[in-house]
C-alpha cells in the first residue's frame, strides 16, 4: 500500500491502528515529549513574568530560545512520527 494514494479517512483510519499498536504508542511519546515539555516550560515562564514584570526583560533571550526549540522539535517530531507510520503502511500493505 502507498501512503501517497490514500486518502485522509484512510490515513486516519492507518494512524488508528498504527496507535494501538505498543510501537506506536512509543513513538508518538518519544516524538512529542520535548516539544510538550518545551511548551510547559515556556508557559511557566511566561506566567512567572506577568507575576513580575521587570524580570520579563532578563528572560527575554531565554524565552525566545525556547521557542525556538519547541519549533524545531516539533517539526522534528512530526517528521519522525509520520516516518514511522509510513512504514508501517507500507509493512500493512505486503501483508495484505
Amino acid at each position: 500500500m502507498n501512503i501517497y494514494q490514500l486518502n485522509n479517512q484512510e490515513i486516519k483510519r492507518e494512524m488508528k491502528a498504527f496507535h494501538k499498536t505498543v510501537y506506536g504508542k512509543t513513538t508518538l511519546l518519544l516524538s512529542f515529549c520535548v516539544p510538550v515539555i518545551t511548551l510547559i516550560i515556556l508557559l511557566v515562564i511566561l506566567c512567572s513574568s506577568v507575576c513580575a514584570p521587570c524580570v520579563l526583560w532578563f528572560l527575554f533571550l531565554p524565552m525566545m530560545l525556547l521557542f525556538l526549540l519547541l519549533l524545531i522539535s516539533f517539526v522534528m517530531g512530526s517528521i519522525h512520527y509520520y516516518n514511522k507510520l509510513e512504514t508501517y503502511i507500507q509493512l500493512q500493505g505486503k501483508k495484505k
